[in-house]
């Protein structure tokens, strides 16, 4: 478990429609509603793109030109 909230059973689930709208480059919304409840999470200003990874010491892009 990424977080040890979500191990506990007893919080309920309930299912949900999911819409996401808007383009990544200027912003995000992704909507969940269910029967009861709506909620709307939106991102804006996100940056310029970067590259992550996770293995240390490696080369996150073989064969390129330096």
């Amino acid at each position: 478990m990424l977080n040890a909230d979500l191990k506990d059973l007893s919080i309920p689930v309930t299912e949900d429609g999911v819409q996401q709208v808007g383009r990544s480059r200027d912003y995000w919304t992704e909507t969940a509603e269910t029967l009861d409840e709506t909620v709307s999470l939106t991102w804006y200003d996100i940056g310029e793109p970067m590259l992550i990874h996770t293995i240390p010491m490696s080369d996150p892009m073989p064969g390129r030109m330096e």
